[in-house]
């Protein structure tokens, strides 16, 4: 004979439910803590595109590898890419978000094993310098200079202003 779920007693019905909304709360912070933070970093996602701009403009390109559910990935979003001083910083680059599942040649080439990863690239795509994990915003400052001081050794000439300073 076949046990029926009306024949449950009323304890185990009781557990279920609350183990379904023990489940449902996980599940929700899970989503909560991982959704996507507004920052004023312009992200793009075709490495071959910021290449090509990078050329024109004479710039170098600041590649962040992510992958989905990465909790310092996250971290770095909320805590050093909303701060301005960051946000301006990494103007002078042209900067891509790239997730490893979709692109795992670029991951390959530039030997990332752990996420978040940083790295800063010329417009042929020779690597300059790169960091992993989570790296907090003062120390991602002094990261990104020394990106700036190996992709313009002797300072950035620009039009807008053309003493060098990057």
């Amino acid at each position: 004979m076949v046990e029926s779920l009306e024949n449950e007693t009323p304890a185990r019905k009781g557990s279920n439910a609350w183990f379904l909304a023990l489940v449902l709360v996980a599940v929700g912070g899970y989503a909560y803590v991982n959704r996507l933070v507004e920052t004023d970093i312009a992200w793009g996602d075709d490495l071959a595109a910021a290449q090509a701009k990078a050329r024109e403009m004479g710039s170098a390109v600041l590649i962040d590898f992510t992958a989905t559910g990465c909790v310092y990935c996250v971290r770095m979003d909320r805590e050093v890419f909303t701060r301005a001083d960051v946000a301006e910083s990494m103007e002078r680059f042209e900067n891509v978000r790239l997730y490893c599942s979709d692109a795992p040649d670029a991951c390959a080439r530039y030997g990332v094993q752990a996420f978040p990863s940083f790295v800063v690239i010329d417009p042929d795509g020779k690597p300059l310098v790169g960091v992993e994990g989570f790296v907090p915003a003062d120390e991602f400052m002094t990261f990104v200079e020394r990106a700036s001081e190996l992709a313009w050794p002797g300072g950035r000439v620009t039009a807008a202003d053309p003493s060098g300073a990057p």
